[in-house]
């Protein structure tokens, strides 16, 4: 074999060998096409109003389905299951008539009484002449019970199926499931009690205003609860309203609405939609103003846990009080309102605590 290297001749220089150009491993391509813009933040009002609907007609449809469940079962232990329904009903009915006569006995203007949801008696008093409660039959009162926690239950059930297919994959995030700070919930503490005795006082003003004359809350109240066992008093008057109703709220409906409308108006309509929820639109008004502190609640400590704590909190307190007015008889729906001195002091442990929740609320960086 010749082994002969090349002649380049006189003068003259190799050729310079250019590296091999290798496919790159990335192909980019310059798109010519507008980005599809951000998804709008929902749900938007139209369409929360929409979910309320379906919200209350999942508590109803559950509702109606275990207090009819409650009542076959008291029925069928019976010798006569038809002439037991009868009996409850009509004894039902005679409650009501009943409650009907003291209403218009309390609303009459020689009477020198407040309305049946304030009487001028003491809480003590009202408990023992109160008739509705001893007439309403147990059976009844038990099944309404229970209707109202499986409403509950259905109500979480919907959240689960709705919120995160609505929201997006971090809904838990968006809707603000996360762990407050300490000293927020101990400042959140320390409004249950004014936050309590200003909404009795603006049912109070109602009341004074012709507006709700028909409420009978406390009565109510121990109608319903005052045969069921302490627990699931608790669970269907208290820890599920809190969570279930502050989740959908503040949290679900109140995401979407702030995210588009701004803050004052989202809490507006997010409050409004929180006493729809409450049906009756005297009791409604209540609602929606105790929605609106509710959400400045959430606002100033960025976590659901704290509305819930003083939304259960307030309503465990009310039935307590209820069901128990010489314990708690300031608390008590049908105690007799407090001096203008008294609601003078509450707005100012309110407004004081509402300034430290705010002051100490958490900072978010910007950009997120």
């Amino acid at each position: 074999m010749n082994d002969e290297s090349p002649d380049y001749g006189v003068g003259s220089k190799p050729e310079e060998t250019l590296p091999r150009q290798e496919p790159p491993l990335v192909l980019r391509l310059e798109s010519t096409e507008t980005a599809f813009p951000p998804r709008r933040p929902r749900p938007g009002l139209l369409e929360a109003v929409l979910w309320c609907v379906i919200f209350l007609l999942t508590q109803l449809t559950a509702s109606l389905f275990v207090v009819a469940g409650v009542l076959a079962f008291f029925a069928w232990s019976q010798a006569e299951p038809w002439a037991f329904v009868q009996e409850q009903f009509a004894a039902l009915a005679a409650a009501q008539q009943s409650s009907s006569e003291k209403t218009e006995t309390a609303d009459a203007p020689d009477s020198g009484t407040k309305t049946a949801d304030a009487p001028e008696s003491s809480p003590t008093e009202g408990a023992e002449t109160a008739a509705t409660p001893s007439t309403v039959p147990r059976e009844i009162a038990l099944a309404l019970v229970y209707g109202m926690l499986a409403a509950q239950v259905a109500s979480w059930w919907l959240i689960r199926q709705v919120v995160p297919h609505v929201v997006g994959r971090n809904w838990k995030e968006q809707i603000g499931w996360r762990r407050p700070r300490a000293v927020q919930m101990l400042l959140v503490t320390l409004t249950i009690v004014p936050f309590m005795l200003l909404a009795g006082g603006l049912q109070e003003l109602l009341l004074r205003l012709g507006i709700g004359t028909h409420l009978q809350i406390a009565e109510s109240l121990r109608a319903l609860f005052q045969h069921a066992p302490l627990i699931v008093t608790l669970a269907a008057a208290a820890v599920g309203p809190g969570i279930v109703e502050e989740v959908w709220c503040r949290g679900f409906l109140g995401q979407g609405l702030i995210a588009r409308y701004g803050v004052i108006p989202g809490v507006l309509w997010t409050s409004l939609l929180f006493g729809f929820l409450h049906l009756d639109p005297a009791y409604a008004l209540i609602t929606a103003a105790m929605g609106v502190y509710l959400h400045f609640v959430f606002l100033a400590c960025r976590s659901l846990a704290a509305p819930i704590f003083l939304h259960a909190c307030n309503n465990g307190l009310a039935v307590l009080a209820s069901l128990n007015p010489q314990v708690l008889p300031v608390l008590a729906a049908d105690a007799p309102g407090l001096s203008l001195f008294g609601y003078g002091l509450a707005a100012l442990v309110l407004g004081v605590c509402s300034y430290a929740l705010w002051r100490t609320r958490p900072r978010v960086a910007a950009g997120t």
